[in-house]
């Protein structure tokens, strides 16, 4: 099967709202892939938060992934909920409700822990990234990039950018690569739950999840403040006032989260989840994701190396997205035995459902509070 997907419109039209709640592989985890692999890094906020004492998770609104990824999966679950109510009193579809409900009780089980493990990402990212860099004794690296770009590139694109700077080009480039970028994963992830099969979803979950914690994890083996902060000489237009700058620097506020660049990666994983799986859509999202990965240079966010690793970065993540579910399913039969492991009770069974909604329900009152 080649990396496109195509499905027929009778295959569309009959998922309608509930691409999402059709079965998959994933049913059959009592704790998913990302969910495990999140574990790991909680229970690292925790310790950095309890060590330093600060809160456990920053406040939702400066977790701008987290925040708008919480606002889109309230207004989907108020769309879901008000096409369930549709069919409920709609004659002839009240056999569908209960497929309704079951959508409903999906997007709670799909969206709430994939939106926690955001927020442990975030947190982790802008309340304790410098601390563990500095606790491991790394050094950054933005002269050994500076080097790189030259020996690679024959220069700095940051700098080759400085002869299109203009205001209206500023304003353009800033939008899509603070605005855009927050937002394209959100989207994507609302029109895929809704309208493509659950194997999508999935896809983007693993695939977007993988991208932020590898990113991060190199950000710590690899520290690398950023281009406006280390060469600021070479260029003739700044995009941060002086003053602000040198202060940022001073305190250690700025974050070393430049190699590999995510606002290059995120937003290509993104797109090419929404090429396999809506070509359309894709293509769509083709000219804004190309601006957004501009706009990491000419903003002087990156080295033109730290844009070549995020693009490097995309390919293994799909792949991680894409087959994610599969190891997952393998790991946990090996733990099982190799029948996968013996039939459940119904007690066990009941047990275990039991014990998912507990959790579900901690993670969507833990996002309706951060909301309030």
């Amino acid at each position: 099967m080649g990396f496109f997907i195509r499905y027929e419109r009778d295959e569309l039209t009959r998922i309608r709202f509930k691409g999402a709640a059709t079965p998959s592989v994933d049913d059959r985890f009592f704790i998913r892939p990302e969910e495990a692999v999140g574990s790991v890094f909680l229970i690292l906020l925790v310790a950095m938060s309890l060590g330093h004492s600060r809160p456990i998770f920053e406040p939702l609104r400066d977790s701008r992934l987290t925040y708008l990824s919480a606002q889109f999966f309230v207004l989907l679950m108020v769309c879901v909920g008000l096409w369930t109510l549709v069919q409920r009193f709609t004659p002839g579809r009240r056999d569908q409700t209960e497929g309704g409900w079951q959508t409903l009780w999906r997007a709670a089980r799909d969206w709430t822990p994939a939106i926690m493990l955001l927020g442990i990402y975030e947190s982790l990212k802008h309340l304790h990234l410098n601390e563990i860099i500095l606790w491991l004794g790394n050094t950054p690296k933005d002269q050994l990039m500076i080097r790189i770009d030259s020996a690679l590139f024959g220069g700095h694109a940051s700098v080759w950018l400085q002869a299109i700077v203009s205001e209206p080009m500023t304003v353009f480039m800033k939008i899509v690569y603070y605005v855009g970028y927050y937002v394209y994963p959100a989207v994507v992830g609302v029109f895929l739950y809704l309208f493509r099969p659950r194997v999508a979803f999935r896809e983007l979950v693993l695939a977007f999840l993988s991208t932020a914690f590898i990113g991060y994890t190199i950000y710590i083996l690899v520290p690398v403040a950023g281009p406006r902060f280390e060469m600021p000489h070479m260029y003739h237009t700044t995009f941060e006032m002086e003053w602000y700058l040198q202060l940022r620097m001073e305190q250690m506020r700025f974050d070393y989260d430049c190699f590999p660049s995510l606002h290059t990666a995120m937003p290509l994983v993104v797109m090419m989840v929404a090429f396999r799986h809506c070509r359309w859509f894709g293509y769509l999202l083709l000219p804004f994701v190309a601006a957004t990965v501009v706009s990491t240079l000419y903003l002087q966010m990156h080295y033109l190396i730290d844009v070549v690793a995020g693009i490097a970065l995309v390919p293994i993540c799909l792949w991680i997205g894409a087959r994610g579910d599969g190891w997952w399913l393998r790991v946990t039969r090996l733990l099982g035995g190799r029948s996968g492991g013996r039939e459940r009770t119904p007690a066990a069974s009941r047990a275990l459902k039991v014990t998912q909604v507990v959790l579900v329900v901690i993670a969507a009152l833990w996002v309706t509070w951060r909301l309030v």
